[in-house]
């Protein structure tokens, strides 16, 4: 009745393609805002509380691996690994986006 999946997310491979694939998926998105704040006059302290906002889009990650994985163009790990990634990256988001955010100079006027 049940299926059983091994997935082999702890093998040595696996976890150096969840690392790198982690680290395109965070510096991606990052590249993408600094490019960005570029032709703005928006601050260094903004454009890493931004970098960091947009590492958490995790919902478009899920919608690409779940369609592969039914399609046959991704095998279970690297599903596996994609869902991973989008968790990490939407887990990672809020602790260091506070961090940044307290780095913003306070121009609210009163």
């Amino acid at each position: 009745m049940f299926q059983t999946v091994t997935l082999g997310l702890f093998t040595l491979d696996t976890l150096l393609v969840g690392g790198v694939t982690l680290a395109v998926a965070v510096l991606g998105k990052a590249l993408g805002v600094v490019l960005g704040a570029t032709v703005t006059d928006v601050s260094r302290a903004e454009t890493v509380c931004l970098a960091i906002g947009l590492n958490a889009r995790g919902a478009m990650e899920f919608v690409v691996a779940a369609l592969g994985l039914v399609i046959g163009i991704f095998t279970p790990t690297i599903y596996a690994v994609i869902v991973l990634v989008a968790i990490v990256t939407s887990v990672m988001t809020p602790p260091l986006l506070r961090r940044a955010l307290a780095h913003l100079p306070d121009d609210v006027p009163s």
